[in-house]
């Protein structure tokens, strides 16, 4: 540990000195003076070893705001995926003024078929109040999946639109192990 003295101690210190120079003056007695001196040197080593004149300020500790969103999955008849809503959600990270810079989602899901998955691919859409479109991104993940069986996904998501409050989760694409593929409704738009 460092042990310079800071600007408050030497202001410190220049003001005992000069209390010490106005009591010689006054023409205090031998050992009014010697007891003066000492008393100063007690007070300068006290002020010199103390922890607090040298101890570093903490250091500050930012947090980022955060918001947690609603996912709503978008269920299609045949689909081989379904989430688990155990580890499901969204969160998004907002600048100082509470707009939304980025989101972090967390999908658990489930192989609902008869046969191993070896990928699959959602579609995730920003929502606002009203349910109108506010971006849209694909996020895929290869994972050996037999049936059943549980996985989990995460994604960053980034461009969030301030008024986003929702999430809408679909399944777009699953590709099984043998190769086939199961495509949602929606993949056909995408053409």
């Amino acid at each position: 540990m460092s042990m310079r003295p800071t600007a408050a101690v030497f202001c410190q210190l220049i003001e005992i000195g000069n209390f010490i120079r106005r009591m010689k003056t006054i023409k205090l007695s031998y050992l009014s003076a010697r007891l003066f001196g000492l008393l100063f040197l007690l007070s300068v080593l006290s002020v010199t070893t103390s922890r607090s004149a040298y101890s570093k300020p903490a250091p500050l500790e930012v947090t980022t705001p955060q918001k947690e969103i609603t996912i709503d999955f978008v269920k299609e008849a045949g689909c081989p995926i379904v989430t688990t809503d155990s580890n499901t959600r969204a969160v998004l990270d907002l600048d100082p003024f509470g707009a939304p810079k980025d989101a972090r989602i967390y999908i658990s899901f489930k192989n609902n078929s008869e046969r191993p998955v070896a990928a699959v691919k959602f579609r995730l859409r920003y929502v606002n109040t009203r349910g109108e479109d506010l971006g849209t991104f694909h996020a895929a993940q290869a994972v050996i999946l037999g049936p059943g069986a549980e996985a989990r996904g995460k994604w960053k998501g980034t461009r969030i639109h301030p008024d986003t409050c929702a999430l809408k989760l679909r399944v777009l694409q699953v590709r099984y192990s043998d190769g086939t593929q199961w495509n949602s409704v929606k993949t056909e738009s995408l053409k």
